[in-house]
């Protein structure tokens, strides 16, 4: 693996790319985004305990370093994350799309 974790925002295609992945992260949702979606994923990645999220004021290394000694949470991360892939989903659409 080229990097243990991930930082980064939580846009629709950053968490299907992240739960592909399957790294342990931390998202900082855009907090201008329309109709506030990017929350609204960070929230629903949040509940799952596939991710953490830097609310207003945290510290970004504190949360890095807490999840780095935190083996177990890292393994549950990988799990909630590989519960949330869906690998097929191109194929899927595709297929709906050729029944229409």
């Amino acid at each position: 693996a080229i990097t243990d974790f991930i930082f980064g925002r939580a846009g629709a295609n950053s968490l299907a790319e992240l739960a592909f992945m399957q790294k342990p992260n931390v998202l900082l949702p855009l907090k201008s985004a329309a109709h506030h979606h990017q929350e609204k994923n960070a929230d629903i990645f949040e509940t799952a305990g596939a991710s953490l999220v830097l609310h207003h004021k945290q510290d970004l290394v504190f949360l890095l370093l807490a999840l780095a000694h935190n083996e177990a949470q890292q393994k549950n991360m990988k799990e909630a994350l590989r519960l949330l892939s869906r690998p097929q989903a191109a194929h899927t659409i595709a297929l709906l799309i050729h029944k229409l």
